[in-house]
């Protein structure tokens, strides 16, 4: 009887934690990340087992790391598992670069959060569970984390149009195995496990240990911390959006209001502000040497931090992105006034007495990227591209990206986008637009 309680007791902490997070999800798509070992072979079955009662739609995928001479053994037995549950079952094989400067498991886990990202189901359920997280917390302090890293693994979060739900955060492996047993849930074990090779191993089979022979009740310290970096962290993040929202003006991230903040919110917003646009986790050295020049440098100068995955350009008192992806928009013929949407912007045609003429645009223009020494004509005469820009307080860096629309012979710039035409004299004419930048620059 006691052991039937306790396994009804994992399907109430599931169905509860469910409730608190996705109530209001009509029938979603719930896939499993399912490896084979105990953790996920549980939750699976556990939400198999909620699945009318929840109305939930439930699958797996299997990831094949193809690291273990063993992967493909694995897959099917994730394969028959849920063939004998009848759940769906998806298996993508990615590939793990082992020199990496990540390491092998932060490549791993680069690469199956990359499935994750593409898979059309609404939630992404992973089976971390409570030494998952006593584990996480101890590697984050051997490596100096703040706050947010000592808050470990969230029981949600968003990743781009989805959920990532950990579930079984407050249940320890010990009782994973004990619902396993009661229900006589085959399961395989990866044999990377016992290579100390990997830090995570080291400290589960090494540093743990070591701790509870010597303090008694180490577990439930550092449950306890967790959860309180946990609640500091989410009111440290309330504090950093308020302070980023004073520091946005009309969809700039205005320095001379960031400079009011004390020191360590400067910081903190700064890497909130970098880390909300994915441009990757800047050093603490390079943070602190970009926030100390963004106060001493020279407006009219323009300040470069490199990211991992972009960087950011301070110029007048104004911090913008660019990202590692952003292009120079190639020569595009266009010979229509509809909206074109690309990768980095959409250009818009609205009637305006300045614009460029309907006949002329409807037998042809070219829009493109500027490329140097370009001139359009006015009502003064001609006047250089990069003066108007200049004179605009375009960053220097957007400059290059910055479209212009020619001739059909690309011999006259008939307009900047968003800044100027040469002026038509015809009666019905049209001004271009150039918007949704943000996808590549904090610009408008």
């Amino acid at each position: 009887m006691a052991a039937i309680q306790k396994n009804d007791h994992l399907k109430k902490i599931v169905k509860t934690n469910w409730l608190s997070l996705f109530a209001n999800h009509q029938k979603p798509v719930v896939e499993v990340g399912l490896s084979g070992g105990v953790d996920s072979v549980v939750l699976t079955h556990i939400l198999f087992s909620l699945a009318e009662e929840l109305n939930i739609q439930l699958q797996a995928v299997y990831v094949h790391h193809g690291l273990s001479q063993f992967a493909d053994e694995w897959a099917n037995f994730c394969a028959q598992f849920c063939a004998k549950l009848g759940i769906r079952l998806h298996i993508q094989k990615v590939f793990v670069d082992q020199k990496s400067t990540l390491g092998v498991e932060a490549e791993a886990r680069k690469q199956r959060y990359r499935v994750y990202q593409q898979s059309k189901a609404n939630i992404i359920a992973l089976a971390h569970h409570q030494d998952d997280q006593i584990e996480t917390v101890l590697l984050q302090l051997f490596r100096g984390g703040g706050v947010h890293a000592l808050a470990g693994m969230p029981s949600s979060r968003l990743l781009q149009n989805k959920s990532i739900w950990r579930p079984l955060l407050s249940v320890s492996k010990k009782q994973l195995v004990e619902y396993a047993n009661h229900h006589d849930l085959k399961h395989v074990e990866d044999d990377s496990n016992a290579s100390l090779m990997y830090r995570r191993n080291w400290v589960r089979s090494e540093v743990l240990p070591l701790l509870r022979n010597h303090v008694a009740d180490i577990d439930q310290h550092i449950v306890r911390s967790n959860y309180l970096m946990q609640q500091s962290s989410q009111i440290l993040d309330e504090v950093i959006e308020q302070d980023l929202a004073q520091v946005s003006v009309d969809g700039y991230f205005d320095c001379l209001k960031w400079d009011l903040l004390t020191a360590p919110r400067k910081n903190l917003v700064l890497l909130h502000f970098v880390q909300t646009e994915q441009l990757g986790n800047p050093s603490p050295e390079s943070l602190i040497h970009f926030s100390e020049q963004l106060k001493v440098t020279d407006p009219s100068t323009q300040l470069l931090w490199q990211l991992p995955h972009g960087q950011v350009y301070a110029y007048k008192k104004r911090l913008y992105i660019e990202k590692k992806y952003s292009q120079p928009i190639e020569p595009l013929w266009i010979n229509h006034i509809k909206p074109q949407i690309f990768e980095n912007g959409t250009l818009l045609w609205i009637p305006h007495h300045q614009g460029i003429s309907k006949k002329l645009i409807d037998q042809g223009v070219w829009l493109c990227s500027r490329a140097s020494g370009e001139k359009i004509q006015l009502k003064v005469g001609h006047k250089k591209v990069k003066t108007i820009l200049q004179e605009q307080h375009f960053p220097p860096f957007l400059k290059k990206y910055w479209p212009l629309i020619f001739n059909a012979q690309k011999t006259e710039c008939l307009a900047i986008v968003s800044v100027v035409c040469r002026q038509d004299e015809a009666q019905e004419t049209y001004f271009p637009i150039w918007v949704e930048l943000k996808s590549e620059f904090k610009f408008k």
